[in-house]
C-alpha cells in the first residue's frame, strides 16, 4: 500500500473509534450536566504549559 492509502485507512479507523466511544458515553451527563466540559477544564488546570490554562 502507498502511504496515502495508509493515511486513508488510519482516518477511517479513527472515525470508527470515535463513533464507538461516542456511542458508549453517558450522553445525559455529557451534554445536560456538562461533565465533558468539567473534565476538560480539570485536565487543562493541571497542565504543565501555562497557555493551556
Amino acid at each position: 500500500m502507498h502511504p496515502i492509502q495508509w493515511i486513508a485507512v488510519l482516518r477511517i479507523g479513527l472515525g470508527l473509534w470515535w463513533l464507538e466511544s461516542f456511542r458508549h458515553k453517558n450522553k445525559e451527563a455529557w451534554f445536560e450536566r456538562g461533565s465533558g466540559i468539567a473534565w476538560a477544564a480539570s485536565v487543562a488546570e493541571k497542565h504543565k504549559w501555562g497557555f493551556v490554562k
